[in-house]
């Protein structure tokens, strides 16, 4: 395939992309104007019905944190699938650019120079001008740890190079799903320093919030607010009983507010890096292979209801539900309700002490997976 063919290719999937992106972006904002009105509307209507009906006023209120958290949900969805388009615009532009000579987008690799290496130096292997910044593609730290070792050891594990090879050529067919899984790491790279926070996190060993005591008071002091919320709209007894379960409820999350920021700060940091990760691995999903290599990555990474796929879901639904604490409103009235906090961690716990010793494979495969694809 020529150049020219090649720039109509890419200039094409831009301008596909660019009719896409302006389409989300209009819907994006009809969600956020909505999503304020529903918050506004809520603590107007609140405060007047209670004034009349503390019945009426609960009611509302409870009605308009529903549908507020719904579209606080529908509004990150829609702000997720604008950052994935935006980045295949940023990709084709990328490719364009590299058509007319200009790499300057791609990383070359400097800090991978080893002047002791055979050959590496002599032929511009890493660096400004380099072999690596011309191929370079890669979108975690173990896909170009990956790619650099390929180049700079070609003659190890030859058994390895028809594998390579197959796998290569079957990439070259799946430009769009390559730019998929590109831009599914585009935007929060799958670098080496997020890898080794993370698995800092995951080797952890404070499991206080998984105590019995801890998990009988989240289940039974939930409850409790509950059924006297119920109990106090019904009429049988005084708002003011629920009133102290509520504030006893917060009283008990502030004891533990410390512990709990600790442990928040350090997920939330991670979402990003998991929500990338998440997004590369369900990038296999529904793709079909056929190259040994290709189809093994897959099958470890997707195949059963245990799949890499979901278990990083479901740590960022964790760390999503979590988040809902940054919300000063939000999160007073389901630590409140539902000791929200004590419930996010101690999933947070089962989480880790389910996956911590399967991440660095995950992250393995996806760094071959993601050399395979600069080679292409």
């Amino acid at each position: 395939m020529n150049p020219g063919d090649i720039r109509k290719i890419y200039t094409g999937l831009k301008q596909k992309n660019e009719t896409l992106l302006s389409e989300l972006k209009k819907k994006h904002l009809l969600i956020s104007l909505l999503r304020l009105f529903i918050f506004i509307a809520g603590v107007i209507l609140s405060a007047i019905l209670i004034s009349r009906s503390l019945t009426g006023g609960i009611i509302v209120l409870v009605i308009s944190i529903i549908f507020f958290i719904l579209l606080v949900k529908i509004y990150e969805d829609y702000s997720g699938r604008i950052t994935f388009v935006q980045n295949l615009v940023r990709i084709n532009d990328n490719e364009i650019n590299a058509l007319d000579g200009d790499l300057s987008a791609f990383e070359g690799g400097s800090d991978l120079n080893d002047p002791k290496h055979d050959f590496s130096c002599d032929i511009d292997l890493f660096g400004e001008d380099s072999l690596f910044r011309f191929l370079n593609r890669t979108v975690t730290g173990s896909g170009r740890s990956q790619l650099a070792a390929w180049l700079s050891g070609p003659y190890d594990l030859r058994e390895e190079i028809t594998d390579r090879q197959e796998a290569v050529r079957e990439l070259a067919e799946k430009l769009e799903w390559r730019q998929q899984f590109m831009a599914s790491g585009f935007n929060k790279p799958l670098n080496d320093l997020e890898i080794h926070s993370l698995r800092e996190w995951l080797n952890e060993n404070d499991d206080s919030y998984s105590s019995a005591i801890m998990r009988i008071a989240s289940f039974v002091l939930p409850v409790g607010a509950i059924v006297t919320l119920s109990l106090v709209i019904a009429g049988v007894i005084p708002y003011i009983i629920f009133m102290l379960l509520f504030l006893f409820n917060l009283l008990l999350i502030g004891l533990y507010l410390k512990k709990s920021n600790r442990i928040h700060a350090m997920v939330s940091r991670k979402q990003l890096f998991l929500s990338s990760f998440e997004q590369l691995i369900s990038s296999f999903e529904k793709e079909e292979f056929k190259s040994d290599l290709m189809s093994d990555i897959k099958n470890k990474l997707c195949t059963g209801q245990g799949s890499v796929a979901n278990k990083i879901k479901e740590l960022n639904n964790i760390i999503s539900a979590f988040d809902n604490r940054l919300n000063m409103f939000v999160g007073l009235i389901l630590n409140g309700f539902l000791l929200w906090d004590f419930h996010c961690i101690i999933k947070l716990e089962k989480w880790r002490r389910s996956a911590a010793s399967g991440m660095p494979v995950w992250l393995n495969l996806l760094g071959k997976a993601d050399g395979l694809i600069s080679l292409a």
